[in-house]
């Protein structure tokens, strides 16, 4: 539409990393006619990029960052494991932040200034963790689970080594993690049915009248919108990302609980309040050991958080809290929505989907082309790992970089003979209980390398499963 509207004016497009199909998409779409096109080799020379197989990811990161001199980042994929990694990170020495799209601008800019004067070594984050991070002391960049794009992970790890000093990119993966990253993103996309069905369901949720609701803007508890119609999460939050990206909708995520709290009598007078009311006991008191100067200031609390350890509702909680609002006790503010949610066109049902029936094939088709390559990429361990990511971007002709966990591999052939010897041993093991690559290496005398590859090789030959949690068992 703008090149209609200025058929002359010039026009730049920019991104950080583009495969050549995009490319060609990015000139077709805008109608670029003759354009010129400036484009730096994906190549980074000091950056090792390696792919390890690994049960107990803590372990491998402790491994990893204990003696690391600089700086680092470890890409999670949730809020929930970036709070609980970081707990974890600095239970055990290693002092860490965290950092996701939850916190308020105060406190990430807080965090971020730790991380970038060294305050603290490590940020635990989620992508929220992106823009404008330069940091040029970062000697590993450490994705624990797997990213759904080889785009988004090129761009991530691309952090280490901005000093032009050897780093890191190390990406952790286990073999419930191949399970799970299709389940997110290729079992779970949005047909053109399933966008029907949660577009009618979403109309039908904020009361939207036929030829209505265009620009209109409503309070949205993603939670509330599965749980009240007993949705798929995954192809929910597939699909509503996916009208989002079509313009029907526009999703502002703000998830995050944004509650506070301000007690504004003596800890006795609540104490006695307490005595009278057990479930304000309840609530109150597990408020008070969650929180501190909540006397002092107002104060952020997550409901999630206060319901999980109270053993109650978040509706009772609600209730509770405002009750004791009215009794004067406490000043509260309230604010319980995960996001805002536009209608960004009239509501016309099966025909707002039908428009884009088409492109949203073609958006299935390449989010399923994305992961498959993130699968491709974990699973080849014969290649050069840098060249398999430059290739993924069109760059031929180049060297192996000699220093990915593919290059620097021993040369030394596999043993057949030493391999039946120690599946032999694994099986013996796993006769007795259930175990994990780890436990299974520290019980046996030859090299972690070695045993993972005989287990790859056993779960090939059915001999062996592995569970959830991710411990090997006989077949």
């Amino acid at each position: 539409i703008l090149r209609e509207l200025h058929p002359l004016v010039p026009i730049i497009a920019l991104t950080a990393t583009a495969t050549p199909k995009v490319l060609e998409n990015t000139i077709d779409e805008l109608n670029l006619e003759l354009p010129n096109i400036f484009k730096d080799s994906f190549v980074r020379k000091n950056i090792s990029y390696q792919v390890i197989e690994e049960d107990d990811k803590l372990y491998r990161v402790e491994r990893l960052l204990k003696n690391n001199s600089g700086s680092a980042i470890v890409y999670v994929r949730s809020r929930n494991t970036a709070v609980e990694i970081n707990n974890q990170l600095n239970s055990i020495g290693i002092s860490s932040a965290f950092y996701h799209g939850g916190l308020s601008a105060d406190e990430k800019d807080r965090k971020l200034e730790a991380w970038k004067n060294n305050s603290v070594s490590t940020m635990v984050a989620t992508n929220a963790f992106g823009m404008g991070i330069d940091h040029p002391n970062v000697r590993f960049v450490i994705h624990v689970q797997l990213p759904e794009s080889l785009e988004s992970y090129f761009q991530e790890a691309g952090r280490a080594g901005r000093d032009g000093a050897r780093a890191n990119a190390v990406l952790i993966h286990n073999a419930y993690d191949k399970i799970l990253v299709r389940k997110q993103f290729i079992d779970s996309l949005a047909t053109p049915t399933d966008l029907k069905k949660i577009y009618h369901t979403l109309v039908n949720y904020f009361h939207v009248a036929y030829g209505e609701g265009a620009f209109s803007e409503h309070s949205f508890n993603f939670t509330d919108f599965c749980q009240t119609y007993k949705l798929n999460t995954f192809v929910a939050y597939n699909a509503l990302n996916t009208l989002d990206r079509l313009a029907i909708i526009q999703l502002s995520k703000e998830f995050g609980r944004k509650t506070t709290i301000n007690f504004t009598v003596s800890s006795e007078a609540l104490l006695s309040y307490f005595e009278r009311d057990i479930l304000a006991s309840v609530i109150g008191k597990t408020i008070l050991r969650l929180y501190g100067g909540i006397f002092d200031s107002p104060t952020k609390i997550n409901l999630e958080l206060v319901a999980k350890k109270s053993g109650q509702k978040i509706s009772k909680i609600i209730s509770v809290l405002t009750k004791m609002e009215r009794d004067e006790l406490l000043e509260l503010s309230l604010y319980i929505t995960d996001a805002s949610l536009t209608f960004l066109v009239p509501r016309e049902d099966d025909k707002t989907i039908n428009v884009v029936a088409k492109e949203v094939e073609l958006l299935n088709t390449k989010k399923t082309d994305q992961v498959k390559a993130v699968l491709q990429y974990v699973a080849d361990d014969s290649n050069c790992r840098s060249l398999q990511l430059v290739r993924y971007f069109g760059e031929s002709n180049l060297e192996p970089c000699g220093i990915c966990s593919v290059c620097s591999a021993t040369a030394k052939k596999f043993d057949r003979k030493e391999a039946r010897l120690i599946a032999k041993d694994i099986l013996l093991l796993l006769k007795r209980d259930s175990l994990s690559s780890r436990q299974i290496s520290e019980a046996l005398s030859f090299t972690e390398a070695t045993v993972v590859q005989v287990l790859k090789l056993l779960l090939d030959a059915e001999k062996i499963r592995i569970d959830q949690k991710n411990k090997y068992s006989i077949r």
